[in-house]
């Protein structure tokens, strides 16, 4: 698959009176600027019926298949009968395509989100808990790698949400 960025906009321009108290990108650049504009191209589709169309229709299938299974695997939910009067909450598939730093297609993402919105608090949920890393946290352990010298290494688990 091709690259899919394309560069749209690429100018430089000189401005003809320096500004008298220069400041920020002026001060920098002594008054010339070069402005870069990025369109990154996502064919990645937006329903099934787009997929069906797609030339990459089977790719799309796999990774949806995939996601699913891992999902199921996982044991994510566990089917039971809805209490009179109660709604399930509508789930949405997302697809999109997956790109490296420098722009070239790495893979196809699938993604099985709950439309989380449509919760009402006391009835579908009473607390609410995501970790975040703290800044302080970051800090600390970027000062042991720095100091030790050790590696670091950055990786990709799949479903890793899932399995926190």
């Amino acid at each position: 698959m091709k690259n899919m960025c394309r560069v749209i906009k690429n100018t430089v321009t000189d401005t003809d009176v320096e500004p008298e108290n220069p400041t920020g990108l002026e001060a920098i650049s002594g008054g010339r600027h070069q402005v870069l504009s990025v369109d990154t191209v996502n064919d990645a589709p937006q329903s099934f019926a787009d997929i069906e169309a797609s030339p990459n229709k089977q790719a799309w299938l796999d990774a949806t298949h995939e996601e699913y299974d891992a999902l199921v695997n996982n044991g994510t939910w566990v089917l039971t009968e809805l209490p009179a009067g109660r709604k399930a909450l509508a789930c949405k598939w997302l697809w999109r395509n997956k790109f490296d730093a420098v722009g070239h297609f790495t893979k196809y993402e699938v993604r099985l989100v709950i439309k989380g919105f449509m919760q009402r608090y006391g009835l579908d949920y009473v607390e609410i808990f995501a970790p975040v890393l703290r800044y302080n946290t970051l800090r600390l352990v970027l000062l042991l790698v720095a100091s030790n010298g050790w590696i670091i290494r950055q990786m990709d688990v799949k479903t890793a949400f899932l399995n926190g």
